[in-house]
């Protein structure tokens, strides 16, 4: 590239200076954002959540366990020169049919989001649960298996689950189901 009068040339064409300039400019403003964005972890510039599929089966029988709760929960990411922290975003809950299958619905395509995905928690009264995400379904293939829990051990592993009573109803019914099994008063819910 050499320096002319009339600008830039290269090549054997004059290219306008003003057009550089912008261009030059505009490359300058994408590295910067893709360095705040990116670089800094408070989102991802793209992101696809995809639903959580699988099925339920007794870790001893291999038996497909029915009307298992799957709720998932999603969480705010919110970073800052001092460290960060998450907050809840919004939650789903879905029942494993009666062969012990889910199907629980990711957020699909997202653009510049702090809306980390999915973890989800596979419930059932009786048995210990089990916390997913879309990382750790796929790798043991979609099959997920739960272990009969004896009462006292029962009574140490619930759940720990934050969510609002109108995303969480099947969920609350099945931890009544839990409580009452070892003895422990159950929640009220309206209908």
């Amino acid at each position: 590239m050499q320096l002319h009068p009339k600008g830039l040339i290269q090549s054997g064409r004059s290219e306008d200076p003003l057009m550089i300039s912008k261009l030059l400019q505009l490359i300058c403003f994408a590295g910067i954002m893709a360095i705040l964005v990116g670089g800094t972890g408070c989102c991802a510039p793209i992101r696809y959540d995809n639903d959580l599929v699988g099925k339920v089966v007794d870790g001893k029988t291999g038996e497909p366990i029915p009307d298992t709760v799957i709720i998932g929960l999603w969480r705010k990411r919110h970073v800052t020169l001092a460290g960060g922290h998450s907050e809840y975003y919004d939650a789903l809950e879905t029942v494993a049919n009666q062969q012990g299958e889910f199907r629980l619905h990711g957020k699909g395509f997202r653009l510049f989001t702090n809306i980390k995905p999915v973890q989800a928690t596979v419930f059932k009264a009786g048995y210990d649960y089990i916390a997913i995400d879309y990382k750790s379904l796929s790798e043991i293939g979609g099959i997920v298996k739960l272990w009969e829990i004896d009462k006292d051990r029962m009574r140490e592993r619930f759940p720990s689950i934050m969510v609002p009573l109108e995303k969480s109803r099947a969920y609350i019914k099945e931890e009544n189901k839990a409580r009452e099994m070892i003895g422990l008063s159950i929640y009220k819910l309206e209908e």
